[in-house]
């Protein structure tokens, strides 16, 4: 079965990945090793990869790309991370992010006729997350 991971371009690495780790709860992948970090893998749940890479330019098409960054809509823009939460209780979870001064963008409150609980918020690099919790409704 493919899967579908969405890769973020942020300066430190590192740093990101302990900010998704210690204020939204996310797993590390990979690497093992914490030290100087340039590309790594985190997951909240049993979810597809969030993987992270350094914004330094590098071979082919990363340069072009890089270009349209640094010349074009800022990183973030027109990309909304959709992250469903399958196990985790949303509201707890919400009052978690909250007490850690996250920035909400939409507070939590119910979507779609009562079919999903919803919330989301924006990263220190600009990236908007939606955290989503779908519920069974007959």
């Amino acid at each position: 079965m493919a899967a579908i991971n969405a890769e973020l371009w942020v300066e430190n690495v590192g740093e990101a990945m302990a900010w998704y780790e210690s204020v939204l709860g996310f797993t590390w992948v990979r690497p093992e090793s914490r030290e100087n970090v340039s590309h790594g893998e985190m997951r909240i749940e049993n979810s597809n990869s969030l993987v992270f890479n350094d914004t330094l330019p590098g071979p082919g098409a990363v340069d072009v790309v890089l270009e349209q960054l640094t010349h074009g809509y800022p990183r973030g823009t027109g990309l909304v991370l959709l992250i469903e939460l399958n196990e985790t209780d949303i509201d707890g979870y919400y009052d978690q992010v909250t007490a850690r001064s996250v920035k909400i963008v939409e507070p939590l409150a119910d979507r779609f006729g009562g079919r999903a609980r919803m919330f989301r918020i924006e990263d220190p690099y600009g990236f908007i997350l939606t955290f989503i919790k779908r519920r069974n409704v007959t």
